[in-house]
């Protein structure tokens, strides 16, 4: 949806943009209401406590938080659209600032529920979830409302539709791999390895995310910003930004090693000694966030013209790669939790490999 808000701002075609937008909400609305239908009767078929390895939480009070986090997850999603709608008129700084009033009035929230003794996890999902809906609607309402030009009733073409649901099916597709990826390690390493090796893995990637942050915040206002020079055919315009994005990628990767240096005392403070990471933990994240970034610098080119195939493929097969790999170099090589890091870097390879020559080909064109 971005990417065709985005083309159509920058053609100045203010009822399509009104459309996409509108279109946008009902879809995504559609999609996660059959997903809460589906997803809440499976929660009470299934014993979260096995799978989450989770023995200390009663039953009832686990399958309460799941049910809780499915539908206000759901809820956020649609609310989150505020983000990508304000990306594609390259106000990419809101999507910063929305997180940054939720952390803050999460964190307060946090503290009052501390102080009445009510810190419980269905209390702590139930708080995050409702602050994040509510920041986002605020959000949203303050934005299109100074935009009203752009809220008007929905009368696209069967063709349209279909196109939109197509391109945002690929960027699902892509996003549902994504999370498969990256939010697999935490439960391979609670099964595989034991739940007391979270923590380690937990506040090394805690600490590298930063950088893989920074990168975000540099690279994620450009896919709005390639979509109309893509638009306009300023193929120039692309290559000098993409040759610049490199070259910040380079800094941000020398960043990463000098973190890596410095990450056991960083950690040795930030934990109070309480975590002592191994080198072989810190050195497979450095090298993870590097990748990451990689493929994001990409990826966001990719995105922004909207060619996701290469995309959809890649990270497909990361996706259903991950878990074996995790598995064979646990299980059969003997390798702790950088193990399972050096399997989610192999998987990400596979897009670190085909999205510059997507890329290139692109250029080319």
């Amino acid at each position: 949806m971005k990417t065709k808000l985005a083309q159509a701002l920058s053609e100045k075609n203010y009822e399509e943009a009104g459309s996409l937008i509108t279109l946008a909400y009902k879809i995504f609305a559609s999609v996660f209401v059959v997903l809460i239908v589906v997803s809440i009767p499976t929660i009470f078929f299934l014993d979260w406590q096995a799978l989450l390895n989770a023995r200390f939480i009663a039953p009832g009070e686990l399958k309460l938080a799941l049910v809780i986090s499915v539908v206000l997850t759901s809820l956020i999603f649609v609310s989150n659209l505020i983000n990508p709608i304000a990306a594609a008129f390259q106000k990419s700084s809101y999507g910063t600032i929305i997180g940054l009033v939720n952390a803050s009035i999460f964190f307060f929230v946090l503290l009052s529920l501390k102080d009445v003794g009510q810190i419980t996890l269905v209390s702590i999902l139930f708080v995050q979830g409702v602050v994040n809906i509510i920041v986002n609607v605020a959000f949203t309402y303050w934005f299109l409302r100074a935009r009203r030009k752009l809220l008007i009733n929905e009368r696209k073409k069967t063709g349209s539709v279909r196109n939109l649901v197509s391109v945002s099916g690929g960027y699902l597709l892509i996003q549902i791999s994504m999370l498969l990826l990256f939010s697999t390690d935490k439960l391979i390493i609670t099964h595989l390895i034991g739940p007391e090796s979270v923590a380690e893995y937990d506040v090394v990637f805690k600490l590298f995310s930063v950088l893989i942050t920074a990168h975000l915040m540099i690279a994620g206002p450009l896919w709005a910003a390639y979509t109309e020079a893509h638009a306009l055919k300023e193929i120039d315009w692309i290559k000098s930004t993409l040759c610049k994005q490199l070259k910040m990628l380079g800094l941000l990767s020398i960043g990463s090693c000098v973190l890596a240096l410095l990450a056991k005392w960083i950690i040795d403070y930030w934990t109070g000694s309480k975590i002592m990471p191994q080198a072989e933990v810190i050195l497979g994240m450095a090298l993870f966030s590097i990748v990451v970034m990689w493929n994001n610098t990409f990826g966001a080119l990719l995105n922004g013209v909207g060619k996701l195939k290469v995309q959809i493929y890649s990270t497909a097969v990361g996706a259903m790669v991950n878990i074996p790999l995790s598995i064979y170099f646990v299980n059969r090589l003997g390798m702790g939790v950088d193990g399972v890091i050096y399997a989610t870097i192999l998987s990400l390879c596979v897009q670190a490999v085909f999205l510059p020559v997507a890329v290139k080909k692109l250029l080319e064109m």
